[in-house]
């Protein structure tokens, strides 16, 4: 299968032969962590999803026709098969939906709330990579269907928007930080005020620690002249 019809990367391991000389399988590692997949999810369903569409041809050319009208379609069928597929599927999010994504959460919880839904998983799609693969086509086919045109477009812009600012933010990471210059504000441009101000600290005479300063002139006071009651009172005895 190609694997460019879908969006994500998967971060492979090898896993070793087995006891009975079987070849080595590749493995996802994790679980998407794009904000793309509704559905709590490991790395085993990761892979286990791309092998289904590399298996069965109609799975993967739904997956690639639907990816031409809706840019996120690939993670919405990736999810219904899960739906199928699991024991106890649960729409939670390992992180966060993104905006374009937050409607498949809405979609599947509709799906899940039907009868047909209950009724094909009790027919046999639970641990079943054919019967899963094939119940996904038929219901994915009906839920893409049932979008309208203004939704798909809204849907799309909302994908490049998003992917438009990720690149800018990566782009901005790798970018190295721009290393800060000395400035000063010449003197002609700070205000008269601020002039003085500089001027009166260039004048300021500077006083050495060590130094006795010369004490300050002594100014004679002329003295004090009472008034005739006040003196009075004081020659009296008064206070």
């Amino acid at each position: 299968m190609n694997d460019d019809i879908f969006d994500d990367e998967l971060e492979l391991n090898e896993r070793g032969a087995d006891q009975d000389g079987s070849p080595r399988v590749s493995i996802a590692a994790q679980p998407i962590r794009d904000g793309s997949r509704a559905l709590l999810h490991d790395g085993y369903d990761v892979q286990l999803f791309h092998d289904a569409a590399g298996e069965y041809p109609r799975l993967a050319e739904l997956i690639a026709s639907a990816r031409e009208r809706l840019i996120t379609a690939p993670a919405l069928i990736c999810d219904v098969f899960w739906s199928f597929f699991k024991h106890a599927p649960e729409i939670q999010p390992v992180v966060p939906l993104t905006p374009a994504h937050q409607l498949h959460a809405n979609i599947l919880e509709h799906l899940m709330a039907t009868r047909e839904w209950h009724e094909v998983r009790a027919a046999g799609t639970i641990g079943d990579v054919f019967n899963s693969a094939v119940a996904t086509i038929g219901a994915a086919e009906s839920a893409l269907n049932a979008l309208s045109a203004a939704v798909v477009a809204a849907i799309n812009h909302l994908h490049e928007l998003e992917s438009g600012a990720s690149d800018l933010f990566a782009q901005a990471q790798a970018a190295p930080a721009p290393k800060p210059r000395s400035w000063s504000v010449p003197s002609s441009k700070l205000p008269k005020r601020s002039r003085r101000k500089r001027n009166r600290s260039r004048t300021r005479p500077v006083v050495r620690p060590g130094l006795a300063c010369a004490p300050p002139p002594n100014r004679s006071r002329p003295p004090l002249r009472r008034s005739r009651p006040l003196a009075a009172a004081t020659a009296q005895g008064w206070g």
